[in-house]
């Protein structure tokens, strides 16, 4: 099973952590895909910014950053 993870460092939406991971879940099972961790993160735009800025050295916002181990 996928440990999943989510992390919501932002207030200007209601996110219920057990609905995203019943979502990450379902779709995890449905593609038959393996994987055993999955973080997901709800930031804010300047949080965003800042993110975008160390990993890709660009300072603008974007909507996902994804970073494969």
């Amino acid at each position: 099973m996928t440990q999943i993870s989510i992390f919501n460092q932002q207030k200007d939406l209601k996110i219920p952590s057990k609905d995203v991971k019943n979502l990450f879940n379902t779709l995890i099972s449905f593609k038959k895909l393996s994987i055993q961790e999955l973080e997901v993160h709800f930031i804010t735009d300047k949080a965003m910014k800042a993110r975008h800025q160390e990993i890709f050295s660009d300072p603008t916002s974007t909507d996902c950053i994804t970073c494969p181990i």
